[in-house]
């Protein structure tokens, strides 16, 4: 059997509240149909279907990575928040994932959730591999403001406190300026030497799940669906690709995020 090419690190399920819809055990049958021999789950500042995340991965022959997404403010931004996703790599990042966790919800709430402060993963970097975000993450951000003295001073954070534990997120789902930033990111990785990784930033199983998804959100938001006015986050292309389909995405590039390290 061939080596695994790609599984998929940033997937939402329905313990997402402001943007998941599909249950736990779904989410892990469908990775086994697709015969990826793992997948993560990264629920927006929580782990609360962790011990069900683990019961049906093992039960289903998949590896559960532990991980969660955060809204993240830095000083660098002022008060724009950014995207980022937190994996545990063992025992101790696990631990320091749970006190990002707890540190978020004691802070408290902003218009957007919890939050955290760049600053507190110096601290709690051991045990920790992060995804940047996406264009929505800083460096995704400054890439995108063409403001290169800001990609240098995110990188450079990044370089000293994750070393190899760092990845720049590739993303294609169709969404606006995905394109420009991934340009931007696959030169930046090749300039610095910075490793990347492709997700689907997964938020339902099936693209015909769409539009149960849009309903969800624009409950969640306050809005109903035909209001000029709701945002569009979301594209019917954020389901669980293939492997093959994953591939066929980001294959062109010369620094095909494909094979996961």
């Amino acid at each position: 059997m061939s080596e695994p090419r790609f599984v998929h690190l940033r997937v939402h399920s329905d313990y997402s509240m402001i943007d998941g819809l599909a249950k736990t055990a779904p989410l892990v049958k469908k990775a086994a149909a697709l015969g990826m021999p793992a997948l993560a789950i990264t629920d927006f500042t929580n782990l609360c279907g962790l011990v069900k995340f683990y019961g049906a991965g093992h039960g289903a022959g998949i590896k559960p990575i532990v991980g969660a997404d955060f809204n993240v403010q830095c000083d660098l931004l002022g008060d724009e928040l950014t995207h980022l996703t937190v994996l545990a790599a063992n025992n101790t990042g696990y631990q320091n994932l749970t006190l990002l966790i707890s540190k978020a919800y004691q802070r408290g709430y902003g218009a957007a959730g919890p939050i955290i402060d760049r600053d507190w993963l110096i601290e709690l970097n051991e045990g920790l591999i992060l995804l940047s975000g996406g264009r929505m993450g800083d460096v995704g951000r400054s890439l995108l403001r063409g403001n290169s003295a800001l990609v240098d001073e995110c990188v450079a954070f990044y370089e000293e406190h994750f070393p190899d534990r760092y990845f720049l997120e590739l993303i294609r789902t169709g969404r606006p300026d995905e394109e420009s930033y991934l340009h931007a990111a696959v030169e930046l990785a090749e300039a610095r030497g910075l490793p990347v990784v492709a997700t689907n930033d997964v938020r339902f199983i099936d693209s015909s799940d769409f539009d149960a998804h849009e309903i969800r959100v624009a409950i969640h938001d306050g809005f109903t669906l035909d209001d000029p006015k709701r945002p569009r986050n979301y594209s019917p292309q954020q389901y669980m690709r293939s492997e093959e389909e994953m591939c066929e995405l980001f294959c062109r590039h010369p620094r095909s995020p494909c094979q996961h390290r």
